[in-house]
């Protein structure tokens, strides 16, 4: 399942590529049901466009996560966890810690901000996820096109 997922770079090929086979930004936005203009901010990466839009060009975001070496382990590959994994190792890291309270005192960040994190009420700021000791990165997955009703 991995193996389908884009980098940011991998994405806009794609999707350069899809534009120019539908005959152009116009065209392309046609297709999908889509202003121009939200085609053309996306294409242009002036705008990164909604899971709406993304959905109605064929595309799909996917966030992965990444624990960041930080002692002897530094050059060890850590995997890319999905949101699942990454919510089953934030949730063990808090009970092993003792609770929540002791886990943030522990990693300088508030009780609140990992609570929000740990829930799902927020996602975290890449400052937040780093004092934490992970990275976010987003994919991009091919999916069958929206069509609007």
């Amino acid at each position: 399942m991995a193996d389908d997922l884009r980098t940011l770079a991998e994405f806009y090929s794609e999707l350069n590529k899809d534009i120019r086979d539908a005959g152009g930004v116009s065209a392309f936005a046609r297709c999908c049901d889509l202003p121009v203009q939200i085609v053309a901010n996306i294409q242009s990466a002036r705008r990164m466009g909604n899971a709406t839009s993304l959905a109605a060009m064929g595309w799909q975001t996917v966030a992965r996560f990444q624990r960041i070496a930080r002692d002897a382990t530094a050059g060890a590959d850590h995997p890319w966890l999905s949101l699942r994994e990454f919510y089953s190792e934030l949730n063990s890291a808090v009970r092993n810690a003792g609770g929540l309270t002791d886990y943030a005192r522990g990693h300088l960040i508030s009780p609140q901000a990992v609570s929000n994190i740990q829930s799902g009420a927020r996602n975290g700021s890449d400052a937040s996820l780093a004092l934490m000791g992970w990275r976010r990165v987003y994919r991009y997955r091919r999916i069958a096109r929206e069509q609007s009703v």
